[in-house]
């Protein structure tokens, strides 16, 4: 169990991971600016971790060529448009061209977008939905890599549960990511309870993100988020203190799957250190 729970090395390093004794980081941009000096370290990094035995996993992209020409995380997988969908298809393949062969357990994609049901003539989006997964576990089979899909509910056509795990779970090479703070301002957006449909994901999840906020609103109506971005998940945040959720009580669940699971936070709250304090206090569902 020690080895399923890690953290995002965008702010803590492999170096401070290891000090932390964690065995597990994944590797990620965490921003568009001086994009390629961070590809570089992440490369170098990657390497330092197969050396030292240290698992590790990617959130894609880490390569952004100019042709791209949007926010480096969007992603048009189950855009209306046929060739927004290539763009995306074309985007992920240039990644991970220039990242396989590697050691990586598995990547991350944002995937369903920002859609409203109205977006998509009517009758297309099943078979849209169908086809971006074929072509994903296609690639994912040509470069002999994992690809783990985050849920988000901003997809007005694809943010049930069971939808996600009915339509993603009979692909070998594709998977669930769960992150702690998408899925509770899914709960909020789609007016669901948040520690229900966790445990319900828990089961098909691959792997987990673990933040979290404050607030009852989401994304751009939250003024903690707004503010502070992903605050870090610790031991002993309650729901009845203005907290998202039950910190405990979301770690219960998250740690009794037995799969990965790994701090994704920002610094804007408490900084460094205030992350490596959340890290420490959640050890203790893993070690």
């Amino acid at each position: 169990m020690k080895n399923k729970f890690g953290t995002n090395a965008v702010y803590i390093g492999l170096g401070e991971a290891r000090e932390l004794d964690l065995n597990r980081v994944e590797f990620c941009l965490g921003g568009m600016d001086s994009w390629q000096s961070k590809a570089e370290k992440i490369l170098n990094d990657m390497k330092k971790a197969e050396e030292a035995s240290v698992a590790y996993s990617i959130h894609l992209p880490i390569f952004l060529p100019e042709w791209f020409g949007h926010y480096f995380l969007d992603a048009f997988y189950l855009d209306p448009d046929p060739s927004m969908r290539d763009l995306s298809f074309r985007f992920l393949e240039h990644n991970l061209e220039k990242l396989t062969p590697c050691a990586c357990e598995y990547f991350v994609i944002h995937f369903p977008g920002r859609y409203k049901s109205g977006d998509y003539k009517k009758g297309t989006f099943r078979q849209i939905l169908k086809d971006s997964l074929d072509r994903l576990d296609s690639i994912a089979n040509k470069f002999g890599a994992s690809l783990l899909l985050e849920y988000f509910g901003s997809n007005e056509s694809f943010y049930h549960i069971r939808d996600w795990e009915r339509e993603i779970g009979p692909y070998q090479k594709l998977g669930i990511l769960v992150d702690t703070g998408h899925l509770y301002f899914a709960s909020v957006v789609r007016e669901f309870d948040f520690m229900e449909k966790l445990r319900l994901l828990s089961g098909a999840a691959d792997a987990f993100h673990l933040w979290t906020t404050k607030g009852r609103g989401a994304y751009c109506s939250n003024k903690s988020y707004v503010k502070y971005r992903h605050i870090p998940m610790r031991a002993g945040q309650k729901r009845k203190d203005g907290w998202a959720f039950d910190s405990d009580e979301a770690m219960k669940v998250i740690s009794r799957s037995k799969k990965p699971a790994l701090m994704e936070a920002s610094c804007e709250y408490g900084g460094k250190e205030y992350i490596k304090e959340g890290i420490q206090s959640l050890k203790k569902f893993y070690f």
